[in-house]
């Protein structure tokens, strides 16, 4: 039997441009990671498409996170992907636009950036945290990482894995100010995994994307796993992550949506742990 995973993002009514699916396979020689949005159904695609017996689907989804596996005895992994994936649209590139956009201080930074990197000004270096506190406050780690997704500046620094790797943008930021992890995630929330003697995973909403992240037992801070900027080859990682957390989603169907929703318990704000 192979399967994929599929995670269902329900944003709040104010929010539906955040509605989006994502699937992701375990098949190592073909990896696929894709976003997709939602058409006119809010819900996972039926388990018919694939002839999946013994599901119950379930018509009405409540806004917030849900996952589902797709499994087949005769289909290969990329297949049922395809299969389910069909009628929806791919924008896996443009995943980022509009996530968590804060259009007056983005603007507002991306002047004061280009102030201090003028020649006249003489500042070799944009370093986050050489700025004035009132300079600070239109920098924000959320604003800059905003700034490098949309490809306006580059990162640099200690934190630089949490943004998309520089191209030729003209104005690098040294971004070296401690990352609050919780303030960059949707809700501040993520799927824990289990501890281990090697440290913690854990699955967030990240700019768009599911990541990701992972903290040892020496240090608090979260460091990304999944390779941000490159998310279409990250699909093993997170295929894999749920199959080592959460096996009972994957192994039978009995109860199936009552194991689904075990996950759940797993879910909480990033502050609280």
């Amino acid at each position: 039997m192979q399967c994929v995973i599929a995670f269902l993002l329900l944003a709040a009514m104010e929010s539906k441009n955040m509605d989006r699916l994502i699937v992701a396979q375990f098949e190592a020689k073909k990896p696929l990671y894709g976003v997709y949005e939602l058409q006119t159904s809010r819900n996972f695609p039926h388990p018919r498409l694939i002839n999946q017996p013994d599901i119950i689907y379930n018509p009405a989804m409540k806004d917030g996170t849900h996952i589902m596996s797709y499994c087949s005895n005769s289909l290969k992994s990329h297949e049922i992907a395809d299969k389910i994936t069909s009628k929806l649209t791919n924008i896996t590139p443009r995943a980022h636009f509009h996530w968590s956009e804060n259009i007056e201080p983005e603007m507002d930074c991306w002047k004061s950036l280009k102030f201090v990197d003028s020649p006249e000004e003489k500042i070799d270096d944009n370093i986050l945290s050489k700025f004035s506190p009132e300079m600070e406050k239109k920098r924000t780690n959320q604003v800059i990482l905003n700034l490098a997704f949309h490809g306006i500046i580059g990162v640099d620094g200690v934190n630089r894995e949490y943004a998309p790797p520089k191209a030729e943008q003209p104005i690098v930021v040294t971004l070296d100010q401690p990352m609050e992890l919780s303030s960059l995630l949707l809700n501040g929330e993520f799927i824990e995994g289990e501890k281990t003697a090697f440290g913690q995973e854990a699955l967030a909403w990240y700019q768009g994307h599911l990541h990701l992240f992972k903290r040892n037992c020496e240090r608090n801070a979260w460091l990304p796993v999944t390779t941000i900027g490159y998310e279409i080859n990250n699909g093993l990682l997170i295929a894999n992550f749920i199959n080592v957390n959460f096996p009972e989603i994957i192994n039978n169907w009995k109860n199936y949506y009552k194991k689904c929703a075990k996950y759940k318990e797993k879910l909480k704000r990033l502050t609280q742990s």
